[in-house]
């Protein structure tokens, strides 16, 4: 048993986050020691929200609907702000054009986690992978060892006439151009160009296709390292997660959750319903379920966001399970949809109105000490011009 004034290693990354430090390193910062990461309180609730958009309409809907303005008015019974960070809402063609949107995510989820003194990430995982993007940028040795296990000629070309070795990057690196750079019309809106538009958006699509085929194949012929090969693997959504769950600067069990629907009877109407693709991963132009796709989401579920050390606690992990039902989630058509939204709905309010109380709790431990909070203020200013000084 610890003694008074002694602290466990599991008690630190939930003091930090909320602000509540000990005397001491309290006693450092008075004194003018700002040497330390010493977490500024904000009173701030922002939660990013993960998952592929297609199978999560009717979650996300009703969240948005019933479930945030309920939120917000318990924040601000509190003097708390409340935000919520959800992608669907729409990223500008220049960060897609720049194959940008990846990076967008993370940095939003990286906000969340500076800011939120309380529940900072969710994901709605199911049964489906998602979108995997060509990573933006490779450093040079990778890329140029990868060529040389990139058979097809064409294909070699292909890869080389869209990455551009970047010589001022430390490391070097081989950079993806933007789509625009030889499809010029993919992003232009104007009316007159929507044939042209049209041909080269199909166009992107097979050389994404083509491109992404061809890295993932050579990666792991080239690399034994499995986390090198991964970066060629991971979709959109896992990338979210690590950086949501397994990068989180506290418990992530304080400050994420994973609300997991699974529909039971999924694979065995992929075959004869085309509306699964959009609750499963299938290989494109076929009725086939995505094999390589499915094993990556089979690891991310069962291995990785349950890990013991970096993962969540079963208690942080809310399971729901329903049936198939033609054209997807419906509680409009079905009565059992009907019911786990309901519980969805509930689930998620009660959940996070019992974080957002814990973090308040902890948080107006301090409430009252002005001139602390004041002098973190100012050294915040200060290492922001720090960044910048040049001399």
């Amino acid at each position: 048993m610890a003694n008074d004034g002694d602290e466990t290693l599991e008690d630190v990354p939930s003091r930090r986050i909320f602000g509540v430090l000990g005397e001491q390193e309290k006693n450092e910062v008075m004194r003018g020691d700002l040497t330390g990461e010493h977490v500024l309180k904000s009173k701030v609730i922002r939660i990013f929200t993960c998952s592929t958009f297609t199978d999560s309409h009717w979650e996300r809907n009703t969240l948005l609907q019933e479930v945030y303005p309920r939120l917000k008015e318990y924040c601000c019974s509190l003097g708390l702000n409340f935000q919520v960070v959800d992608m669907r809402w729409g990223v500008r063609d220049e960060a897609v054009d720049e194959h940008l949107v990846s990076e967008l995510c993370l940095q939003e989820i990286k906000l969340c986690q500076e800011v939120s003194i309380g529940p900072q990430f969710v994901t709605f995982l199911g049964q489906k992978y998602g979108y995997r993007p060509l990573l933006a940028a490779i450093p040079a040795q990778d890329f140029e060892c990868i060529l040389g296990f990139v058979e097809d000629q064409a294909v070699k070309a292909t890869l080389q006439q869209w990455y551009k070795k970047d010589r001022n990057a430390i490391p070097t690196t081989y950079v993806l151009q933007p789509i625009s750079t030889h499809l010029p019309f993919c992003n232009d809106e104007r009316p007159e160009k929507a044939e042209a538009r049209a041909q080269n958006r199909q166009r992107w699509n097979e050389l994404h296709h083509l491109m992404t085929n061809a890295l993932r194949r050579a990666a792991r012929s080239a690399f034994k390292d499995r986390r090198r090969i991964q970066a060629f693997l991971s979709s959109v959504t896992e990338q979210e997660i690590v950086q949501g769950i397994f990068n989180c600067p506290g418990s992530p069990n304080e400050h994420c959750w994973w609300f997991k629907r699974e529909i039971v009877d999924l694979r065995r109407n992929v075959r004869h319903d085309p509306t699964t693709a959009t609750y499963i991963d299938v290989v494109p132009g076929t009725k086939g379920v995505d094999a390589d796709a499915s094993s990556l989401l089979a690891r991310l579920k069962e291995d990785k966001i349950p890990a013991k050390y970096m993962g969540l606690d079963s208690s942080n992990i809310i399971p729901y399970s329903i049936k198939w039902k033609s054209g997807g989630v419906d509680p409009n058509q079905h009565e059992e949809h009907k019911q786990y939204i309901q519980q969805f709905q509930n689930d998620f309010y009660r959940i996070m109105r019992g974080a957002i109380s814990r973090a308040y709790e902890a948080y107006d431990l301090q409430a009252g000490d002005s001139l602390y909070q004041e002098v973190l203020q100012h050294a915040k200013f200060a290492k922001a011009r720090q960044k910048l000084f040049q001399g």
